[in-house]
């Protein structure tokens, strides 16, 4: 069994994800989020009330992972392409 550069340098222990900084897990803000997809952060937040993008919430913060905002459009919404 070896060992990762990345472990070797930390220690030689695996990363903890849990107690990895917030922006090593991709959690990102409400306004990033309203940036990346190009819309209000009042309109990101009509759509968490409404459960059209999944969010984590603990006491007063909000943090989004990128990953599953993309993963629950794509899921739960269709692409619609105009001619």
């Amino acid at each position: 069994m070896s060992m990762t550069e990345n472990q070797i340098e930390a220690g030689g222990q695996k990363p903890n994800p849990a107690t990895a900084p917030a922006e090593e897990r991709g959690y990102i803000t409400k306004e990033e989020v309203a940036r990346r997809l190009k819309k209000t952060v009042r309109t990101i937040e009509n759509w968490q009330r409404r459960g059209y993008i999944p969010f984590i919430k603990a006491g007063r913060s909000v943090l989004f992972d990128w990953d599953d905002v993309v993963a629950h459009l794509q899921k739960h919404f269709r692409v619609c392409h105009l001619r």
